[in-house]
């Protein structure tokens, strides 16, 4: 017997021109898109791997290390799924490589292209596994499946599906970010991910547990600070953090107002 997928009408309370783009918060908790180089040799391949838990859900990785890019990419996929959601049913979208670049800010050419394939085909052949708690039926397979198409014009064309029990992860909560503050952070890995993170739980957090949780433990204590203090200078100019602090005992105090961090 086959069977097709259920389809599943995934909606956002928001309105058409917002400037927020989602994430589930479930995602951005287990660190499942990493701060590590998006330009990193060799590339980063990693076992089945529990990232972290949530709400009693478990996630279980296992593929290539997600970067910043790869997540730009989810979450313009995502904001495509929300514009076309009035006209279409179920966790499909459908988009060309150029309109999907444009959203991320760059002008299209065969480079990018290349660049966006990988990505995006990284994310088809890796696997995610999502414990419900309790147990019970989980998800269990890639982040993206679907098909391409090469145009006469030389333009690729997408169809992805988002599996309808991934999509849940929505449900259960989501972190919007505006995509204009995201961009002005340009390519700082750990920028962008303390971006992400600090939205989703604004806290003081210790050096080494931003160095775990974000994928950067290979790194010396040195060096991973230099980065850090020059990303958070980068949030704060952006006004994303008023004011931050490294204490003696390693732990980062973190302000979102004028006042200087104690």
């Amino acid at each position: 017997m086959t069977k097709t997928l259920p389809e599943v009408q995934l909606r956002f309370p928001f309105a058409a021109d917002d400037p927020h783009r989602m994430m589930p918060t479930e995602f951005i908790g287990a660190s499942l898109f990493t701060a590590l180089n998006r330009s990193a040799k060799p590339i980063v391949y990693t076992k089945m791997t529990e990232l972290g838990r949530m709400n009693g859900y478990r996630i279980v990785y296992k593929g290539r290390v997600l970067t910043q890019a790869h997540a730009d990419v989810w979450l313009a996929i995502i904001e495509i799924f929300r514009r076309q959601q009035q006209t279409t049913a179920g966790c499909s979208v459908e988009f060309r490589a150029g309109q999907l670049l444009r959203m991320l800010g760059k002008t299209p050419n065969a480079d990018r292209r290349q660049s966006l394939f990988e990505w995006i085909t990284d994310m088809v052949a890796n696997l995610v596994h999502i414990h419900k708690p309790g147990g019970g039926p989980s998800y269990f397979g890639p982040m993206l499946v679907g098909k391409l198409d090469k145009l006469a014009s030389g333009e690729v064309r997408y169809e992805v599906l988002l599996h309808p029990v991934l999509c849940e992860a929505f449900m259960r909560g989501y972190t919007g970010v505006r995509w204009v503050d995201r961009k002005a952070l340009g390519k700082n890995e750990l920028a962008l991910w303390l971006h992400h993170y600090l939205t989703a739980f604004p806290r003081s957090m210790r050096v080494a547990e931003i160095q775990q949780l974000s994928g950067q433990s290979g790194q010396s204590d040195k060096s991973f600070r230099h980065r850090l203090r020059a990303a958070l200078e980068l949030l704060k100019e952006g006004d994303l953090v008023r004011a931050w602090k490294i204490d003696e005992s390693g732990l980062l105090r973190l302000r979102f107002d004028k006042a200087l961090p104690r």
